[in-house]
């Protein structure tokens, strides 16, 4: 290092990516008839990993469920927090009976078999090319039966999906109001939106609830998760060990739980779970090895986390990102200055666009290689 005290740039090492993987939620589900099994579908697009550069993007997209709002201590402060793998809940295995009877009463003067049929020939056929037209069955369920958890339950699940947060708490609630037996899916549902919603301690109030109907490692994973929201860090961590030990290779359960540990600064076991995540790929490769090279700065080991952030510039994604925060390795980790200048460059020219931060500390760098009498770094 040259000696500075490591404020500004140096504050931090790494730009990390935002990621969201899993489910948004618990599956929807269908009304059942008499000895037939409850079966879920969500949008098909739903469970797939997002992935998104933190250089730029500042701060989490709308309606998904963030990480520790704590400012990064890696590069620049560039980013808020990191984001937690969401855990998808199991789809429960049938309905309960005396909540499906409650369908059809007279005085809403539309038989069980009407409604059944709205769910089973018109939303569920609907919800993957046409979730809007869904949702319109499902309004028109409620209009004839209003006392019908299940219609306002996969409503409010896709108004969530659909980031309409407050409809999908209302739908939610209305669906816990009328349950006469709330499953665990309700309780986890509200906890998830009531995340999104920034009500962390609502949120761990209905994961809660949902662990005295049913401790599953999805309800324990989230509860886990909401708790690291809330900066309630110990509980968090015996969550995530609860999960451990009903399932040690829950999908997520890596990821989280090294993310919990870089955040309580046990860098040695944030870097095993980082290493793990990256065996069961458990989030894009990206994303872990930018955690590993985060990490492992943290630890004393500037030289390891450039290797790996060569590695990414060589994979050709992204290069910009990866050259700035090089730079700063080099000129601040390393006290090289030829090579710091080297990658501003190369950050300028892959940015394709002015940026007069960094063209301050390039000019700074090579005054100082000047000075030494070094010259500019290699061509």
């Amino acid at each position: 290092m040259n000696g500075r005290a490591l404020t500004g740039r140096a504050a931090a090492a790494l730009l990390c990516l935002l990621i969201v993987a899993g489910c948004a939620g618990p599956a929807l589900r269908k009304e059942a008839a008499p000895g037939e099994a409850v079966s879920g579908k969500a949008p098909s697009g739903d469970a797939a990993a997002v992935e998104e550069a933190a250089a730029g993007a500042g701060a989490p997209q709308p309606g998904e469920l963030t990480g520790p709002p704590e400012a990064a201590e890696e590069v620049e402060g560039e980013v808020v927090g990191e984001e937690v793998i969401e855990a998808e809940p199991r789809r429960p295995p049938e309905a309960a009976s005396d909540d499906a009877a409650a369908v059809g009463e007279p005085e809403e003067e539309v038989s069980q078999e009407e409604v059944i049929g709205f769910f089973l020939k018109g939303a569920f056929k609907r919800l993957d090319d046409d979730p809007a037209a869904a949702r319109r069955i499902y309004q028109k369920v409620i209009s004839m039966a209003p006392a019908n958890w299940l219609a306002h339950y996969n409503l409010g699940m896709l108004m969530m999906w659909e980031g309409e947060l407050e409809g999908a708490r209302r739908e939610l609630l209305l669906a816990l109001e009328n349950a006469r037996r709330p499953p665990s899916d309700i309780y986890a549902a509200l906890g998830m939106v009531h995340l999104r919603l920034g009500m962390t301690e609502e949120a761990i109030r209905y994961f809660d609830d949902g662990l005295g109907v049913e401790r599953s490692p999805a309800m324990l994973m989230n509860a886990a998760n909401a708790y690291q929201e809330a900066g309630r860090l110990e509980e968090a961590l015996r969550n995530y060990r609860k999960v451990e030990a009903v399932d040690p290779e829950f999908r997520g359960l890596d990821y989280n739980l090294g993310m919990l540990l870089f955040r309580m600064g046990h860098y040695d076991g944030a870097l095993h779970r980082f290493e793990q995540a990256l065996e069961r790929d458990e989030a894009p490769r990206r994303t872990l090895l930018l955690l590993k090279a985060r990490t492992l700065l943290k630890l004393g080991e500037p030289a390891a986390a450039l290797q790996i952030l060569q590695r990414l510039a060589d994979d050709g994604e992204d290069k910009a990102a990866i050259y700035r925060n090089m730079g700063i390795i080099y000129e601040l980790y390393m006290g090289d200055m030829e090579r710091a200048a080297r990658n501003y460059e190369l950050y300028l020219a892959a940015a394709g666009e002015d940026d007069p931060e960094v063209g301050r500390w390039l000019r700074l760098v090579r005054a100082r290689l000047e000075r030494a009498g070094g010259g500019e770094g290699p061509p």
